[in-house]
């Protein structure tokens, strides 16, 4: 029924957002005259409302707990974050179970929440904008509490607020036949008590101590009409500074039983004196210096105690080759019946005397000789060294590739020549004569077209013409005219046809 209800010429939803901006722009005295207006004809014996809406005044309004607001602050500030803004969120009575007493009277039911400049810059804003934190889906600090809890309570308009909650019941319900007079005054008269609660807590922030610069905000985000508007901004309340957070910090913790009573002093003096003093550090008595010349063996299970200089006339005996400096090299000379250990190799002169002659080549180039690269994969070890090919086959050097391959590749070709005659035979027209033998070493027409056999892996082009050109087939190839390739071609058609 809401829904359809008019006020003036607006719509239920229009005449709540206008009353809504006139909130936030800090015209609640504008909006309490309107309001009280169009309250006259619905309040008195014969109205929905009783005659005292027409005798409230934003004075009749008290906030409670105003002032714990100081203590319960500091006790949610955190360090770089201290409380900047509070909201005071009207609560839907029958969502909480709340309905009005016997006479009708019931105080409106708030919390309070409190945030810090994580949720919105509160402490930099001033009304224009705090109001661009307003959309049509709230506020962007909604949801953003640091904390909330019951430290404020609204008092003072029992009855107006019980009268109120008590027609909403009646119009909400179905089974309670209602006019759109009973509609139109629940709808005025919600509005009417919002923007009292809005003006009494303008009053009180302006007639209270506050303890620091705060935003401060009347919300009734779930309950009827849900009006959502800021009474005072950060800039607005310039009684107080912001607590440094040395302030907020809490007191240290007493670091042993004795000094418990430590914890709630400022005197910083006081408490470092009683302090005892600090221990002196236990440390080794100094040893005689060193002697800078002295000479010191490093001790070991394997190494011999140092020799004194006296016992030796004087004279130091030498360090050994890993410690002075020196490589240590094999002696010349082995005795025969002294055998060197396995892996070690016996140099000889001619092998001292190539050493010398790299080290000479190092030191004139400033580079080690490199040796000789030797292609270890070309030798085979289990071999005798390789000797000449002419020693080895008694034929000159040029002859090589007419080696044994001839005699392997020989029955290759003579293979061949079997299964080119069988080809022919194939390939030759159906006749009743019988066909001519070709015998070894004769030549046909077909010889002259110089069909090569498929060389085999490894027969050479120099084989081939050994057993394929050879002194009568230069001959009969001189003797005999060429065809031309379209006779060829012509003879091939006449033959087939």
């Amino acid at each position: 029924m809401l829904a359809e209800v008019t006020i003036g010429e607006l719509g239920e939803r229009e005449f709540l957002r206008e009353i809504e901006m006139l909130l936030r722009d800090d015209e609640v005295d504008r909006a309490l005259s309107h309001l009280a207006g169009l309250l006259a004809p619905y309040c008195g014996a014969d109205g929905p409302l009783p005659a005292s809406f027409l005798e409230a005044r934003a004075s009749d309004v008290t906030i409670e707990g105003w002032s714990s607001l100081k203590d319960r602050m500091r006790e949610l500030d955190r360090d770089s974050y201290p409380i900047t803004a509070i909201g005071i969120e009207i609560a839907d009575p029958a969502a909480i179970g709340m309905s009005p007493d016997e006479q009708g009277r019931l105080d409106p039911f708030v919390e309070t929440c409190f945030y810090t400049d994580s949720a919105f810059p509160f402490s930099e804003c001033d009304r224009d904008a705090l109001m661009e934190g307003y959309s049509s889906y709230g506020a962007e600090w909604q949801g953003s509490a640091d904390a909330c809890d019951e430290t404020l309570a609204v008092r003072g308009i029992h009855a107006l607020y019980g009268a109120v909650v008590d027609l909403g019941a009646r119009v909400a319900d179905p089974a309670i036949p209602t006019s759109e007079a009973d509609a139109q005054a629940y709808a005025i008269g919600a509005a009417y008590v919002a923007a009292l609660i809005h003006a009494g807590v303008r009053e009180t922030i302006r007639r209270e101590d506050m303890c620091r610069p705060l935003a401060v905000f009347v919300a009734g985000v779930d309950s009827y009409p849900g009006f959502d508007a800021p009474v005072a901004t950060a800039l607005d309340i310039v009684t107080a500074s912001v607590p440094p957070v040395a302030d907020v910090a809490p007191p240290p913790t007493p670091t042993s039983a004795d000094s418990a009573d430590w914890a709630d002093s400022a005197d910083i003096d006081a408490i470092e004196a009683e302090l005892p003093p600090p221990a002196e550090p236990d440390l080794p008595p100094p040893t005689e210096p060193l002697d800078p010349d002295a000479k010191i063996a490093p001790a070991g299970p394997d190494r011999e105690p140092a020799v004194d200089s006296d016992e030796t006339g004087g004279a130091e005996p030498p360090l050994p080759a890993a410690e002075s400096g020196e490589i240590a090299k094999a002696p010349a000379e082995t005795a025969p019946d002294q055998a060197l250990p396995e892996g070690f190799l016996q140099l000889s002169d001619s092998d001292e005397a190539a050493d010398d002659d790299d080290e000479e080549d190092e030191d004139e180039y400033g580079f080690a000789a490199q040796p000789e690269e030797i292609d270890f994969g070309a030798i085979d070890w289990g071999d005798p060294p390789p000797q000449s090919h002419a020693a080895e086959t008694g034929r000159p050097a040029d002859d090589f590739e007419n080696s044994e391959q001839d005699q392997a590749s020989s029955a290759q070709y003579t293979s061949w020549q079997d299964e080119l005659r069988e080809l022919r035979q194939d390939d030759a027209p159906a006749s009743d004569e019988p066909a001519e033998l070709i015998e070894d070493g004769e030549d046909s027409e077909d010889d002259l077209a110089w069909h090569l056999p498929p060389p085999g892996i490894h027969v050479t082009g120099k084989q081939l013409r050994h057993k394929l050109v050879t002194a009568e087939s230069i001959a009969q190839t001189q003797d005999v005219e060429k065809e031309s390739l379209i006779q060829r071609l012509f003879g091939r058609f006449l033959t087939r046809s």
